[in-house]
């Protein structure tokens, strides 16, 4: 019946969203960032683009996050001004090995030893 089907599709939504939760804090546990995806239609031929949000556990502020765009071609990272403060030396595994993941572990490793006290050796 129509009552059972709409009962059904808002539990189902429930539990999606129950779901899509967990993963996210599973990956901020996991990897120390916050992930946030929005769809964003481009111009040019009526397609859209994924742009995310990653957010550090260790930033200095808040607004401190990187961007990137999520296409067919696959993704890039967007200029912003946490981005473009960052030290040039962080950007050698994206720029010369194409490593995203790279990238942001150089990125994690030196926010959180900004942000703690390590011993000196």
């Amino acid at each position: 019946t129509s009552v059972d089907s709409t009962k059904l599709h808002a539990r189902l939504k429930e539990r999606f969203r129950e779901h899509l939760n967990w993963f996210r804090e599973a990956v901020y546990l996991l990897t120390g960032f916050k992930l946030e995806m929005t769809n964003t239609s481009t111009d040019d031929d009526d397609s859209t683009s994924t742009t995310v949000r990653l957010r550090s556990m260790f930033a200095e502020n808040p607004d401190d996050a990187l961007l990137f765009r999520w296409t067919d071609d696959g993704i890039q990272l967007i200029d912003t001004p946490f981005a473009r403060n960052l030290d040039d030396r962080l950007f050698a595994p994206l720029r010369y090995l194409n490593s995203t993941p790279a990238f942001l572990a150089t990125i994690q490793l030196d926010l959180f030893e900004k942000s703690t006290l390590l011993p000196s050796s």
